[in-house]
């Protein structure tokens, strides 16, 4: 899977379109977090691709963002940014 890219699917539920929704990634156990937009599929799907370079050693932690129509923060997973979701490649 290091070699290779990650599709990252997020459904976002309203009545209206978010204003905006992002992924915010970081190596596992770095400091520094990467952000980028989701881009809309069909309906309330939204996908990020991240490649091989955002990647790096194939050990990331990420968790997703979106700003309502009405200006709420929604963060998935709950505990983000200090717990996220991780994802481990294995070769």
């Amino acid at each position: 899977m290091a070699e290779e890219s990650l599709r990252i699917k997020g459904i976002y539920l309203d009545t209206q379109p978010p204003k905006n929704f992002n992924i915010s990634w970081k190596q596992l156990g770095g400091k520094t977090f990467q952000t980028r937009p989701l881009a809309h599929l069909a309906r309330g799907v939204h996908q990020v691709i991240l490649d091989k370079k955002d990647l790096g050693q194939g050990e990331i932690e990420y968790y997703l963002q979106a700003e309502t129509a009405a200006g709420q923060t929604l963060i998935w997973p709950a505990t983000a940014p200090r717990r996220n979701h991780t994802v481990i490649a294995i070769a």
